[in-house]
């Protein structure tokens, strides 16, 4: 289901869902997704329609689309909510393309070397950034659910 941006709402109490700061888009889980995972396309889809219908979590080093919206983890054929642009908590893990690395508030953020997790971006040794991180992250900490903003991919 497509959401509209034509309109935004600016009024005093508003929040991220009201004041349309974020895109939000519903998709079909096309296997386990865990709360705040990056997700992208199913591409392995053999159905061209289905591959942008179905999502699954972003695999290693790969493209990403958003973020799953979901309070908990969802399984296969369930819906699932993706952010695709704005702010969402999002599984982020301390740790960069060389190792274990600090992540100060307003690093970008990309899909690491591990599936449904995000890791400090790396200029050069990283194809493209995902998200801003809005919260530090201590060096070697594991992926946790961390507040970022989502860099519209899609």
């Amino acid at each position: 289901m497509a959401s509209s941006t034509l309109v935004q709402f600016l009024a005093p109490g508003s929040s991220v869902e009201t004041s349309n700061r974020r895109q939000i888009e519903h998709f079909i889980a096309d296997g386990a997704i865990a709360a705040g995972a990056p997700v992208m396309f199913d591409i392995a889809e053999s159905v061209d329609g289905d591959i942008m219908l179905k999502v699954v979590e972003s695999a290693a080093d790969a493209a990403c689309i958003g973020v799953s919206l979901e309070d908990a983890a969802v399984a296969a054929g369930d819906d699932v909510r993706v952010v695709l642009a704005g702010f969402c908590k999002a599984l982020v893990k301390g740790t960069n393309n060389a190792g274990n690395d600090a992540i100060a508030a307003g690093a970008y953020l990309c899909q690491g070397d591990v599936a449904g997790e995000f890791y400090k971006y790396t200029i050069g040794a990283d194809a493209v950034p995902h998200a801003v991180c809005l919260e530090a992250v201590s060096s070697g900490a594991a992926a946790a659910l961390v507040k970022v903003i989502v860099l519209k991919q899609f």
